[in-house]
This record gives C-alpha cells, sequence and structure tokens, in this order.
C-alpha cells in the first residue's frame, strides 16, 4: 500500500487564474498544519546571525506589512508558522497581515497598483507573467536579485521561473505547480504499454487504448482552461528550449501569435479529436463538477493532463483509485528532445518602496523555505522550489522531480499574458476542441487580439 501523507487537503493556490495549479476542484476535508518546525537554530537568520538586516535595530520596533488571498484555515496557520519562525530571527518587527478571500484580493491589489508606490504592502501575493512584469516595468516592484543572494543556493532554479525577466528577480514563488499527465497503471500493464517519450510514441498509446475500448484522455473543457493547459503544454514543447524568448517575443511584438508553433499545435489537437482520444462532447463535461475526474476513476479513460492539485482531489474523492496512479511528462514534441514543464502559482513580492528590503527579503525566505515548504507538502501537496523537504508520498516526489528534471519552466498561459488574451486563448482553444475553428483561424484570432492588447508587430 502506497503510503500517503498525514493530511492531504486541497490549498487554493492559484487565486487570480483559472489554471488551479496546487488547488484541485473537489472538497477534501481541511486539515491543519502542524506546529511549525525549524531545521535551522532558533533566533537565527538565513545567513545566521541574529540581525539578519544590520540596518534593523535590536532596541527598535518595527512593522511589515503583508497581504495575502489566503483565506482557508490551514494555509493561515502556514503564514502563521512562518511568521513566528521570522521573529525569532526578528523578535522586535510586527508582521501586520490583509487576508482577503481571491476576488477581494484581486481588486484591491489591483486598486493600489494603480494608485501608485505610496499604499503599496511592503511584501505582497500576485502572479508571474503579464501582470507582474506590468508591476515593474511602473517601477512598483523591488529587484530582489541581490537581496536573496545570501540563500538563493537553498532552492531549485524553478523557483524563481515565473519571476525573472531579464535575468533579474522579481518574486519568490509559492505554491508551484507543476502539470504532468496522470495515468492507470494497471490499464497500462495490462495492454502492455510503456510510458511515451515522444509525440509518435504517444499517439500509439492513444490508439492503442482507444482500440482497447478506453479513452485516452479524460478531458472535461467545458470550463475552457483544462483544454488549454494541453495546448500550453504541446506548444511549449514543440518550441523546445526557446520558449522563453517565444514568450518574451509574443509580448514584445517581435513575434506573431500567428506561427509555426501555435499553428501545429492546434493541429495535433485536433488530430487527436478526430481519432476520438478525448471524450465525446468534452466541451460540455465540466471538470470543476468532477466530471474528467470521474471518468478517470471509473476506468472510461486511462490518462489525464492536469496538475498536481489532482492528487488532493483523487484522495478526498477516491482513495481506492489512487493507487493506481501513475504520472509522466508530456512527452518530447521537438527535434532536441527537450521537456519543459507548465507550472504556475503564486508569487511573493517586495515593494519598491519598503523601508526595510533586507528584511522584507528575509521575510520572504521564510515564506518559502524548506520549512514551510514542508508544512505546505504535509497539508496539500503543494511545494516551494526550497531543497531538503522530506516527501514521503511517491507521487507527490514524482511532481517534485518533474520540476527538477525539466528543461524549462512556463507559466500557464491564462496567467502568463493579459487578462483578455487570456480568456481568448481559452475561448479559442475550446473552439477548437469542438471543430468550430481551424488551427489557423485560432492562431490568426489570437493575434488580431494580441495587437488590441499589446500593439502591431514591430
Amino acid at each position: 500500500m502506497r503510503k500517503r501523507l498525514a493530511a492531504m487537503v486541497m490549498a487554493a493556490v492559484l487565486a487570480g487564474s483559472s489554471m488551479m495549479g496546487c488547488a484541485g476542484s473537489g472538497n477534501p476535508a481541511s486539515t491543519a498544519a502542524g506546529e511549525p518546525q525549524e531545521t535551522a537554530p532558533a533566533a537565527a537568520g538565513p545567513d545566521g546571525s541574529q540581525e539578519a538586516d544590520p540596518g534593523v535595530k535590536s532596541d527598535v520596533t518595527y512593522t511589515l506589512s503583508f497581504w495575502h488571498g489566503a483565506t482557508d484555515d490551514v494555509r493561515q496557520q502556514m503564514y502563521d508558522h512562518a511568521i513566528s519562525r521570522f521573529n525569532k530571527a526578528y523578535p522586535n518587527v510586527t508582521v501586520e497581515q490583509t487576508r482577503l478571500d481571491s476576488d477581494a484580493y484581486k481588486t484591491k491589489i489591483k486598486t493600489v497598483m494603480g494608485a501608485g508606490a505610496a499604499d503599496i504592502p511592503d511584501v505582497f501575493m500576485n502572479w508571474g507573467g503579464d501582470v507582474l512584469k506590468s508591476y515593474i516595468e511602473y517601477g512598483l516592484v523591488a529587484d530582489i536579485t541581490d537581496l536573496i543572494a545570501p540563500y538563493k543556493d537553498e532552492y531549485y532554479d524553478f523557483e524563481f521561473g515565473i519571476s525573472t525577466f531579464d535575468g533579474r528577480i522579481y518574486g519568490m514563488g509559492i505554491g508551484i505547480a507543476p502539470s504532468v499527465v496522470f495515468y492507470n497503471t494497471e490499464v497500462f500493464k495490462d495492454l502492455n504499454l510503456d510510458v511515451p517519450e515522444t509525440w509518435e510514441e504517444l499517439d500509439t498509446v492513444c490508439e492503442t487504448l482507444k482500440q482497447a475500448g478506453y479513452v485516452p484522455f479524460a478531458l472535461g473543457n467545458k470550463n475552457k482552461w483544462p483544454g488549454l493547459l494541453e495546448y500550453t503544454m504541446l506548444g511549449v514543447n514543440l518550441v523546445g528550449g526557446g520558449v522563453q524568448e517565444m514568450s518574451k517575443g509574443l509580448t514584445d511584438r517581435t513575434m506573431s501569435f500567428d506561427n509555426e508553433y501555435f499553428i501545429e499545435a492546434g493541429r495535433r489537437l485536433a488530430d487527436f479529436s478526430k481519432k476520438g482520444y478525448y471524450p465525446d462532447g468534452t466541451n460540455g463535461i465540466d471538470h470543476n463538477a468532477g466530471g474528467s475526474r470521474m471518468l478517470f476513476y471509473n476506468e472510461v479513460a486511462a490518462m489525464f493532463i492536469m496538475t498536481n492539485g489532482f492528487l488532493s482531489n483523487c484522495v478526498a474523492e477516491d482513495a481506492e483509485f489512487y493507487e493506481k496512479v501513475g504520472t509522466f511528462p508530456y512527452p518530447a514534441c521537438n527535434d532536441s528532445g527537450e521537456v519543459g514543464i507548465v507550472a504556475g502559482g503564486n508569487v511573493f513580492s517586495i515593494s519598491s518602496q519598503c523601508e526595510y528590503p533586507e528584511m522584507a527579503a528575509d521575510f520572504l525566505y521564510y515564506l518559502t523555505n524548506a520549512d514551510f515548504s514542508q508544512d505546505y507538502i504535509e497539508a496539500g501537496n503543494c511545494f516551494t522550489g526550497a531543497k531538503d523537504v522530506r516527501i514521503e508520498d511517491p507521487l507527490v516526489q514524482e511532481q517534485f522531480d518533474n520540476l527538477i528534471k525539466a528543461d524549462w519552466t512556463q507559466n500557464f498561459y491564462d496567467q502568463q499574458f493579459v487578462a483578455e488574451l487570456g480568456e481568448a486563448f481559452k475561448d479559442y482553444t475550446q473552439a477548437l476542441y469542438g471543430g468550430t475553428m481551424t488551427p489557423e483561424e485560432v492562431a490568426a484570432g489570437l493575434e488580431r487580439v494580441a495587437v488590441d492588447c499589446y500593439g502591431a508587430l514591430k
């Protein structure tokens, strides 16, 4: 019997995105995180000193404002634990929390950002991609590259993937959610199927599953973002190692969305759809109601593309089936054989007007370090990029390994780009699965929206 974590709960981490990320869509029972644990000596900062920020005086009381969108008890307790650890290094600092639910937080942070830097909290939760980039361009977010240098080696590179622009770091990731292919190991064993490593092998696996009476992929695309997730995974794997340059070029307007990669990704998805590799009426199946997951649990479908939040869903909804689940990264689709991971999550950043940025950066450390990540794993299968964490569940370990081994990471498209373009991506992708638009029409439509959002090609 596979060992499972004692507490498997859903953590709603992607409050600003339709991509659910670490948060699943089920309703597992909430379980409070345990008491805070420490790997470092008490009352020591990341560099081992009593006062990690030399500008902070021990006889002065300070206040650090901290805004986030965690209203559930589990994550709130995790943040409280992080603050408790921080206060052992900074006993004279009061962290003032402002916690709001998802929609209220999005509205409030957008309002203060629009009003200017004066009202921005010292440390705040935001999202990667164009949302963060716009804040940076307006001079509202601090460059933390040098501030986090003393402890940067305690993290894997993917920790900074969605908050790095032009080689500079503007935030630290939390609740990082990799997207993978979950599969029924017993079905694969019965049919003598190996895990596919190339597009051609994936096509062969799908055809074998179909001939055996299975729907290859459980896809419920009524909510639009699940289909976009596969479109993103396929598109970035077609690009290969140039994916970061492409993402930058699309928004800098040196590259059109009407390009060979998006068109080819659309062609391959349309081909899979015509071959019957997705459920009939996939655009009418509600993912959030668990429709696509039920196809997987009931062994109607043999594979399921989703973020690691699915693990919490599965434990809560069908713990017995959990024992049959395996994972593999979306296969390589490029000549280089490189495999990337689509992964998103929240980012904690520091205001450019923060009076004590070194102290704030140390606070970021306590919000993302191995101790915090350990709490996160035990509470909901999510993690930061911190090293030296204990992962008891083999499936959770696989997700972590997928991120470590990935040749690159790409943010979710509905987070990567401005909201209008993100919604257009979902609408056009749904049309692609439904066969109402060709791949060429989808790519051309995306480019028209991009022109409205970012301007004409340079």
